[in-house]
């Protein structure tokens, strides 16, 4: 007999989360428009949290673990480009906000002019909800994908970006249509520095 009785669901019943219903906002970079290179997006592959470096003590004929460090990987996204090169100059863009053209780095924290930024995805239900959003907070290019040309090839020219962050957050049901409601918004408080504050914007 069933654990869960003669009315359990089966897993034809069930909703499942589709690989491609997602939409990724980007952050505004320099004078690129985000949306536009956002709309560009075709996969975005991530890894949460894992437990690295954790510690085991004997005791007697048994061995017990302790928690360790909370790690995360890289994370990369995926672009198709334009003939424009808009996704170019949009990652030549944030390239800059980390070193300058002379070599110089520049600061993490600022507002508008640091180069740790968030970055969201939302993730999208059949019915074109969203039911989850992941927020890769204070995130940053690390690596850039190379060009590939080829003449004995008709395909489109794709890049890929890696990525770090400083934590990863997950925040359900927040907005029923993902970019446009989301940058309607969220745009005044993320992107667009708030009048009179005495304390200074974070990164």
């Amino acid at each position: 007999m069933s654990l869960f009785g003669n009315d359990a669901l089966t897993i034809r019943s069930y909703r499942l989360q589709k690989t491609y219903n997602f939409e990724c906002l980007l952050p505004l970079v320099g004078i690129a428009d985000p949306l536009k290179v956002s709309r560009l997006v075709q996969s975005v592959n991530y890894s949460d949290y894992e437990m690295t470096g954790v510690q085991g003590m004997r005791y007697g004929a048994f061995q017990s673990f302790y928690a360790g460090f909370m790690t995360k990987r890289e994370f990369s996204i995926s672009f198709l480009e334009t003939e424009d090169h808009d996704v170019k100059r949009y990652l030549n863009a944030w390239r800059e906000l980390i070193v300058d053209r002379k070599g110089r780095f520049k600061h993490k924290k600022g507002f508008l002019f640091g180069y740790a930024k968030p970055i969201f995805l939302h993730y999208i239900n059949s019915q074109g909800n969203t039911t989850n959003v992941v927020e890769f907070k204070y995130a940053f290019p690390v690596s850039f994908s190379s060009w590939k040309t080829d003449y004995n090839e008709s395909s489109v020219q794709k890049l890929e970006a890696h990525f770090v962050c400083d934590t990863i957050n997950e925040i359900r049901d927040l907005l029923a249509n993902p970019i446009e409601d989301f940058v309607e918004a969220k745009i005044p408080e993320i992107f667009v520095p708030a009048a009179n504050k005495s304390a200074a914007p974070g990164r």
